[in-house]
């Protein structure tokens, strides 16, 4: 489910949690400032192992070009310079 990297990052983020390590040492392993690892683990107390996923994924982007707006284009496109190439417009 998650990367190499994100599943170490959630196992010492535990072990801090759990009290079986530092946060000092935490932040060592993981090659992270001493206040990213609070960050983690009061995010990790609040969401759980979702902590790892960015607030983010899955959103569409504010700046991304409409669907209509690209199907409009290629039908422009294919209809009024077919004689183009598309590498060269």
């Amino acid at each position: 489910m998650f990367k190499q990297k994100d599943q170490l990052k959630f196992e010492i983020i535990s072990k801090v949690v759990a009290g079986l390590i530092s946060s000092k040492l935490a932040s060592q392993a993981l090659k992270v400032s001493y206040r990213t690892i609070l960050r983690y683990k009061k995010s990790y107390l609040k969401n759980g192992s979702s902590f790892l996923i960015h607030g983010n994924k899955g959103k569409k982007t504010f700046n991304s070009t409409d669907q209509d707006i690209k199907d409009k284009i290629m039908l422009k496109i294919t209809e009024t310079y077919f004689d183009y190439s598309v590498a060269h417009a």
